[in-house]
């Protein structure tokens, strides 16, 4: 890379234009290839900037999300931890880079079925962020839905189904486009639960508010339990037929 041996690899240049690269090499889906760019580029960052500073735990954060992408959960469980180490040591609870990473991280967990630490991981930052941005800000329903997504697995029914309502409501009153994605979690939900009636109302609420992501659909392994019923299959060619007529 010219900059880089013009400037050096510490450059601030050099570094912007290396975090420019590793995404657009991520948007083409060359995973490995972005993951060796963020890396180059947090190395230098830790040199140069301090190391709660926002570009730093922005890269963290790349290089968790690229780890779970890889499904390599272990991995962006361990990147997620150091990035919240280095908030914790300079910076409020509050501060929105560190309920990003909590809420990651969080998710993780549950993901990892370390379902205690996960809920725990979890209501530190729906707890601020109820204070901060109030229900109906989108960080506060996401989190309601990671957290209701730990509950389910727990077998928290009613909890669990308290959070997706609260996490709906809040979609919808933000007049977001982020309905159709907190309907669609509250299918999962219901589904992970046995609830079959409800997973399956919620996947038709979904549909109806434009989710047309069929092969996430099709995919899901939360959705198993449905695929048995001719239901599943007719939900998954609307989806089909809504995202093929908005291509």
């Amino acid at each position: 890379m010219l900059r880089q041996r013009v400037s050096g690899p510490d450059d601030p240049a050099t570094l912007s234009l290396l975090n420019t690269l590793a995404v657009v090499v991520e948007g083409e889906g060359r995973i490995p290839e972005a993951k060796v760019l963020f890396r180059q580029s947090l190395a230098s960052l830790n040199r140069v900037l301090e190391a709660d500073h926002p570009k730093t735990l922005a890269t963290y954060s790349n290089l968790g999300r690229i780890a779970v992408e890889q499904k390599n959960l272990a991995e962006a469980e361990q990147v997620f931890r150091i990035a919240i180490e280095k908030c914790s040591k300079t910076q409020a609870p509050e501060f929105p880079t560190s309920l990003a990473i909590k809420e990651n991280l969080g998710s993780i967990l549950g993901m990892e079925k370390k379902l205690p630490e996960s809920e725990k991981v979890l209501r530190d930052p729906l707890g601020i962020e109820l204070r901060k941005g109030g229900p109906d800000a989108p960080i506060t329903f996401h989190v309601e839905e990671d957290l209701a997504l730990t509950m389910a697995k727990a077998g928290s029914a009613a909890e669990a189904e308290s959070l997706y309502r609260r996490a709906v409501e809040g979609a919808t009153r933000s007049e977001g486009p982020e309905v159709a994605d907190a309907l669609y979690n509250y299918a999962d939900g219901m589904a992970i639960l046995g609830r079959r009636e409800a997973a399956f109302q919620r996947l038709q609420e979904a549909l109806d508010h434009g989710f047309s992501n069929a092969d996430q659909f099709a995919a899901e392994a939360d959705f198993q339990s449905l695929h048995s019923d001719p239901h599943f299959e007719n939900l998954v060619s609307m989806a089909r037929k809504a995202a093929a007529s908005h291509p």
